[in-house]
């Protein structure tokens, strides 16, 4: 009949046309992430390991496209490491984003990786304990942190700091066998008024240490959405 050329896709092919372009977003990110730079030589006490190309797009883009809560804010990367996650919040348009580690060679390779990819990132060597951002107001924190085997309460500590200084929402990863103890922690000790796991993911840890006897190791991972208290609700 004449004018069909012109009518407008249905709700159902655009919904699948919309799908197909998130998708193909999605797999640029990773792809990107995938050139990054990594750790040559990992400090076992500081927990170095890698955040992978598949686990970080994806921890970035749930938080970008499920919550609004990286595209035009203010992101802090606590433990930045190589700078994966700070990169990834930079290439989805945040704002502001600011890497924080205590190595220093971390954030050299943080600088390198976003310099190759022409991104604008600050970064600050800081134990996450004494963090003090200056006035710096952050909408967002997202992190990998230590998982504590090493230093019983280290992952604690950061996600501690996390929801003292995130206005919106902390993303993070912790091991899924910490669930119960993680969700307990952050809403009776850490200013969270919600604790939500979004997604259990697969963190294939290659062989990174000595100590390490199998080639890789996966460990079950959950990623977490921490909602903080409203910053005039909080304790000083």
């Amino acid at each position: 009949p004449a004018g069909r050329e012109g009518t407008s896709p249905t709700p159902r092919r655009r919904r699948r046309r919309r799908g197909e372009e998130e998708e193909m977003k999605l797999k640029q990110l990773e792809g990107l992430l995938g050139g990054l730079t990594q750790f040559s030589d990992p400090k076992v006490e500081l927990e170095q390991y890698a955040t992978g190309p598949h686990i970080a797009s994806r921890m970035l883009y749930t938080a970008e496209n499920s919550f609004d809560d990286i595209s035009g804010k203010v992101v802090a990367d606590f433990g930045c490491g190589c700078g994966t996650l700070a990169v990834a919040s930079a290439l989805l348009d945040a704002e502001h984003v600011t890497g924080i580690d205590i190595d220093l060679q971390s954030l050299e390779l943080a600088q390198e990786n976003a310099t190759d990819l022409e991104l604008d990132i600050d970064l600050i060597q800081c134990d996450i304990k004494n963090l003090n951002l200056k006035g710096l107001l952050v909408d967002t924190v997202v992190m990998n942190p230590p998982f504590g085997t090493k230093r019983k309460g280290a992952d604690m500590e950061f996600l501690s700091m996390g929801l003292k200084v995130a206005a919106q929402a902390v993303y993070s990863l912790h091991k899924t066998s910490t669930r119960e103890y993680i969700k307990k922690a952050a809403l009776r000790n850490c200013n969270a008024i919600s604790a939500e796991v979004l997604c259990e993911l697969r963190y294939d840890l290659p062989r990174t240490y000595r100590f390490h006897k199998q080639k890789e190791l996966d460990i079950a991972v959950d990623l977490w959405r921490f909602v903080p208290q409203a910053r005039d609700e909080r304790a000083s």
